[in-house]
């Protein structure tokens, strides 16, 4: 029984063009109709971010996305500004995660016939991560490598999976974590939006339902960011920073990933974020009983 109710969610989105790419290949959406538009980061208008918050009385069905696009100059941007346009128009009509599942492969169809319909674009393609808060519950639905996370008191928890070589590799047991260098040669993706309409069958991972009070925050993100910024610091930087704005979380995060005194490629890819911390209202017994008791525990 909840112990406090979800007045708001606040959200800090941030799509950056990295240190050394000339364009942009990444987009984030958000319930609110906001997203990154095509070439509306370049070399100019580097970064581009939105903050606020939802309230009860938004939509039940909420959706938080990023894609990251593939295919080379003036083919990834398309494919994820396919993405940002169709989720702005359709995905306030889903009513459920299955709704949303249909729409990702909607979706992927398009981008599949947009790379067919240009030989220059054969390798049109993008990944997909979307946050699905659906009445009081949280899932992640993914295609590709974007990942999403919640982070509460037992620490760092990631929803999505991911479609890499190296991440078979690991299901199958061959390897036993990212950090085997064998990983980090596979990164090539096994499942993306726009393969082949033959191929698609369970195109999306989508995760167990948690209670919308088993996190503090939630976050999603295109490998821009986890490529040079692993699970750990990642845990750190928001354990550390818990109870600052999500946008101070935001810049400590990108900061991370552009240190090249860490890693010489360190910022060389776009990166985009999403950073969602629900709100509660006390109850009269006094706030929210048993709440680190309940972190991370699944819905049944």
């Amino acid at each position: 029984m909840s112990g406090g109710k979800v007045l708001e969610i606040e959200y800090y989105a941030v799509s950056d063009i990295g240190r050394t790419r000339a364009n942009h290949e990444d987009i984030f959406y958000l319930p609110t109709g906001d997203f990154v538009k095509e070439n509306e980061v370049n070399k100019e208008n580097r970064q581009v971010f939105y903050k606020g918050k939802l309230t009860d009385k938004s939509a039940d069905f909420k959706c938080f996305a990023v894609a990251d696009g593939m295919g080379g100059h003036n083919a990834g941007e398309v494919a994820s500004g396919i993405i940002a346009d169709m989720l702005n128009k359709h995905a306030g009509g889903c009513r459920t995660v299955a709704d949303f599942e249909k729409l990702a492969d909607r979706i992927n169809m398009t981008v599949f016939e947009a790379g067919q319909s240009d030989k220059a674009r054969l390798n049109l393609g993008s990944t997909l991560a979307a946050a699905i808060i659906s009445g009081n519950k949280i899932y992640s639905v993914n295609v590709g490598d974007s990942r999403v996370y919640l982070y509460g008191a037992p620490g760092l928890k990631r929803l999505s999976h991911d479609h890499t070589e190296g991440q078979l590799l690991i299901d199958i047991g061959v390897i036993k974590s990212e950090k085997d260098d064998l990983y980090k040669a596979r990164s090539s993706l096994t499942r993306f939006i726009g393969m082949n309409t033959s191929e698609t069958a369970g195109l999306s991972y989508v995760s167990d339902g948690y209670g919308i009070e088993s996190f503090s925050l939630c976050m999603l993100c295109s490998d821009g960011l986890t490529s040079f910024v692993g699970d750990d610091k990642i845990e750190e930087i928001l354990s550390v920073y818990l109870n600052a704005p999500l946008d101070e979380i935001g810049v400590r995060l990108l900061k991370e990933a552009f240190d090249t005194s860490l890693n010489d490629r360190a910022g060389s890819d776009n990166i985009t974020l999403i950073l969602l911390k629900p709100v509660f209202a006390e109850d009269n017994s006094g706030g929210r009983r048993g709440f680190l008791s309940r972190l991370f525990k699944k819905d049944k």
